[in-house]
């Protein structure tokens, strides 16, 4: 199973989503829960301009997380990328529309990661914390990770089907 998380600039929140489930995952793996390489995470940006994740995002990451981030550089979302992945998980209803606006044939793979995680959500934005103080990097990121372990069962049990 491939997912792609998106976001505006790919230096945030996805960048910090693909963190954290790539971290469930280790653990996973490592507790044979799941297969080793079952799921494979990647992230990218509607529109990047930087080419690093966020500093305030790789401090979050490491201080209040724990995860030591490898380097990450900050890609565009492509077609390939699109086609290739399972579940496409964006940030934003924004996020998703501007996909779908391009790629309509796609609908049935892409959600917000709200509204996947919790189909009962009214709110299924994850607010940018890009330029914010460390607090709104902080909530932003418990957010997504409250997200993710929620639907993190929900893949394991895709993959058993």
């Amino acid at each position: 199973m491939k997912i792609l998380f998106v976001c505006t600039g790919n230096t945030c929140r996805s960048y910090m989503a693909e963190t954290l489930l790539k971290e469930y995952i280790r653990k996973a793996e490592e507790s044979d829960l799941i297969p080793q390489n079952a799921i494979k995470v990647e992230s990218a940006g509607l529109f990047v301009v930087e080419d690093t994740a966020n500093k305030k995002a790789i401090s979050v990451m490491e201080e209040e997380f724990g995860i030591n981030t490898e380097t990450h550089s900050a890609r565009q979302i492509t077609r390939k990328l699109i086609e290739d992945s399972d579940l496409i998980l964006t940030m934003t209803n924004g996020h998703k529309r501007a996909i779908l606006d391009t790629y309509p044939v796609y609908k049935g793979k892409i959600y917000t990661l709200l509204e996947y995680a919790f189909p009962e959500a009214t709110v299924v934005d994850i607010q940018d914390p890009y330029r914010g103080d460390r607090q709104d990097y902080i909530e932003s990121a418990v957010s997504i990770n409250n997200a993710i372990k929620s639907m993190f069962y929900k893949l394991i049990e895709e993959l058993e089907k």
